[in-house]
């Protein structure tokens, strides 16, 4: 078997003694750089714990929004950065070689003087005169390191030590202050990720009333208490659809806020902001009740007025006794009945329309009296019921009875002879129409001692039906009478009048009677001697009393 040939024994050790050399200041670089980079962790975490409780007091005592929160957490994200890049990047592409880690040794150990250094350099470099020498100089070098650990007598750990120390400060006050404010600095390490989580208000609104549901029209109470920190005010936010939200001012009772509302006509939301606290929205619902919309009264008069229906307005209801009332009209929603009711007492029931639920059609009669108003009612089809429905007050009208009056003749006791005319000029009226105007009239004559028998009555049309104003006259020849009226005999006459009601019956009214007494022809000349005597007679009296004022006149003028 033949043998390698082995190196001499010089050049062995030679590489022994650049060995240690190597291996001591490898030592000296990687402890270097270890605690240059160990330093990154301590610097960071000592700068975050610091920047995170300051901005944690920040947030609690201001409530910072999203924002500003995102902003801080980017200046933490470039600081560490920053120090990521002066602590590891740096160090780590700026690390010693072997040449410098001898001349930091150097400087540690003043007793290596420039040997290492030159060791270092000159180990592959030397000249071959100087080779025995360089070769001596590493021995040297190698001897006085030994076993000794170069890189820590060196590199010492002392300025890492001082910084975990001046880290615990920041990073225990951060634990200290987590530990000590939960459960507030869990939500404030939340916030700090960026969380949308609000803080929890010092004032918490408990709202009593809720949602709610009203009638339209009602009035409700909307109730809130304060718990923790009671503020002197608070604000009642009231939001109707489509429309800016209205701010009302609120003081408490105690730690009660409440506020009522009233007349309420359509539904809205609410909520209460008392001090940092702000409740839930609260829904308020309105039930509309079956009310009118439209209302058409019309007036059906009876027919023998003979008059057309009329459209009344609600606010002038004066109805015809006899004539029917009827109403039509639309409710808010579809009907299931309804019923007109007089003064609370007497009922008329009535149905919605068939095709149209909303709409209702109802009549009543009208009374001569007892009925001063009357009320509609409705009830929907979910049984709702109308409420507060306004009386539609009510004027009655009754007919009248006709009137008539008789002007010629005026006298009520007059005579005549037998052929003789009697204009009569009479006037009759009646405010819904004349049924007829009647001359009614007797006739007494004289019995064989002298006294008057009635013996026979008649009347005659004087005509007139259906006017409401009737001005006549009428030429009565007394000789076309039969059987002809002697002398002696007397006629007691009236002209009668009667409407036309057809629901209470004719009213009937007459003028005061007349009398005339048939006389002779010669009875009358004697009384129309007598009359036209008795008027000179007035006209001699009239002179007298004119001439006495006419002397006396002229006596005062003298």
């Amino acid at each position: 078997m033949v043998l390698a040939p082995q190196p001499p024994l010089e050049v062995t050790m030679m590489k022994n003694h650049q060995q240690i050399l190597s291996d001591a200041l490898d030592g000296v670089r990687r402890r270097h750089l270890a605690l240059c980079v160990a330093e990154f962790p301590v610097i960071a975490i000592a700068a975050v714990a610091g920047a995170w409780l300051l901005q944690g007091l920040a947030d609690y005592l201001l409530h910072l929004p999203w924002a500003a929160r995102c902003g801080l957490l980017l200046v933490d994200f470039l600081v560490v950065g920053w120090l990521l890049r002066r602590r590891v990047f740096l160090p780590w592409s700026r690390r010693l070689d072997r040449r410098a880690a001898a001349l930091l040794v150097e400087r540690a150990r003043p007793d290596f003087g420039s040997a290492l250094i030159s060791s270092v350099q000159l180990a592959d470099a030397a000249p071959p005169e100087q080779r025995l020498l360089v070769e001596q100089m590493i021995a040297d070098t190698a001897a006085k390191i030994g076993d000794a650990d170069l890189a820590r007598q060196v590199i010492s750990a002392a300025p890492l030590k001082s910084r975990l120390l001046w880290m615990a400060v920041p990073l225990g006050l951060a634990c200290l202050a987590f530990a000590l404010s939960r459960p507030a600095s869990d939500l404030l390490l939340r916030r700090l990720f960026l969380s949308q989580e609000n803080f929890p208000a010092r004032t918490r609104v408990l709202v009593t009333s809720g949602d709610l549901e009203i009638t339209e029209g009602g009035t409700l109470s909307l109730k809130a208490r304060a718990e923790g920190v009671v503020p002197a005010t608070g604000t009642l936010v009231v939001s109707h659809p489509g429309k800016e939200p209205e701010l009302i001012a609120l003081a408490p009772a105690g730690d009660l806020f409440s506020r009522d509302l009233t007349n309420i006509r359509e539904p809205f939301s609410y909520h209460f902001e008392l001090n940092d606290g702000s409740s839930a929205e609260q829904q308020v619902k309105v039930r509309y009740l079956p009310a009118l919309r439209d209302l058409v009264f019309t007036q059906a008069y009876p027919v023998y007025t003979g008059l057309p229906d009329q459209v009344l307005a609600p606010t002038a209801l004066k109805l015809l006794e006899g004539s029917a009332l009827r109403i039509a009209g639309q409710a808010s929603e579809a009907l299931k009945s309804g019923y007109i009711e007089w003064d609370n007492q007497q009922r008329f029931p009535f149905l919605p329309n068939i095709a149209d639920p909303t709409r209702f059609e109802a009549a009543f009669p009208v009374p001569g009296t007892g009925l001063k108003f009357f009320t509609i009612h409705l009830e929907a089809v979910d049984g709702d019921r109308s409420a507060d429905q306004p009386p539609y007050r009510v004027e009655l009208v009754v007919d009248k009875p006709p009137a008539i009056t008789l002007s010629k003749p005026a006298e009520e006791n007059l005579t005549a002879v037998m052929n003789a005319r009697l204009p009569l000029i009479f006037e009759a009226k009646d405010d819904f129409g004349l049924g007829s105007v009647t001359l009614v009239y007797r006739i007494s004559r004289p019995l064989a001692n002298g006294e008057l028998h009635e013996s026979e009555a008649g009347k005659f049309d004087l005509g007139g039906a259906g006017q409401t104003r009737f001005a006549g006259s009428f030429l009565w020849e007394l000789g076309r009478i039969t059987p002809p009226v002697a002398t002696g005999s007397s006629i007691t006459f009236w002209i009668e009048v009667q409407d036309n009601n057809g629901i209470a019956g004719p009213a009937v009214a007459r003028t005061t009677t007349r009398t005339v007494k048939i006389v002779s022809e010669e009875e009358k000349r004697l009384e129309l001697l007598q009359l036209l005597s008795a008027k000179s007679a007035e006209l001699e009296q009239l002179y007298q009393q004119q001439r006495t004022l006419n002397q006396d006149t002229e006596a005062s003028l003298r």
